[in-house]
């Protein structure tokens, strides 16, 4: 099953989850999609899943001395990148996260608390993500409708891009479509 935190708010098939996906990327020939997991499932579960749901084959495998582009995994039609928050390797394309990103803390209750310090993996990891949403105790859509506010996000955005010399390649949300998430995102990639 596919859920975050407290899966009796909701929860979806873990094959139905990935041909959700598959479907977005046949429709949409130019995109990249990276799937992250907590480990709760056993990687042999999760590749019997990716093949039922006919995303096997768009998954690639990370090489740390030859970082693809965005281009050449559209090119090779490899355009899935998974990582597991514990363990990974088995199979080759299940890429242990930490040993390929890190993060900033995650746990903030109020907008002060956002913070851009290291938090999980290591700063010299190729992938950088910031977390961004608030947890009081849990995610809900009212908090979302205070973090995701344009000048908020933009705000510790910048500042974690300028305390860590680069662009995030994630930018993680509650509720990605309250607020300015996505006109946050636009203006980093031009």
């Amino acid at each position: 099953m596919l859920c975050h935190g407290y899966c009796s708010l909701g929860q979806q098939d873990l094959v139905d989850g990935l041909a959700e996906v598959s479907l977005f990327l046949e429709e949409n020939s130019s995109e990249v999609v990276i799937i992250t997991f907590e480990m709760y499932a056993s990687p042999q579960l999760v590749e019997s899943a990716f093949e039922e749901s006919g995303l096997l084959d768009r998954v690639h495998v990370l090489e740390s001395d030859a970082m693809p582009t965005l281009g050449a995994l559209v090119a090779a039609d490899e355009r899935v990148l998974v990582f597991t928050s514990d363990g990974g390797g088995e199979p080759a394309w299940y890429h242990d996260m930490w040993q390929w990103w890190w993060d900033n803390p995650y746990a903030a209750e109020r907008i002060e608390d956002f913070s851009c310090e290291p938090y999980r993996g290591h700063e010299d990891n190729p992938f950088m993500a910031i977390n961004h949403f608030l947890t009081a105790p849990i995610g809900t859509e009212a908090l979302a409708e205070q973090a995701n506010v344009r000048s908020v996000l933009e705000e510790h955005v910048r500042a974690c891009m300028s305390a860590a010399g680069r662009k995030p390649n994630q930018v993680l949300v509650d509720f990605y479509s309250v607020g300015g998430l996505l006109s946050v995102v636009s203006a980093l990639n031009q």
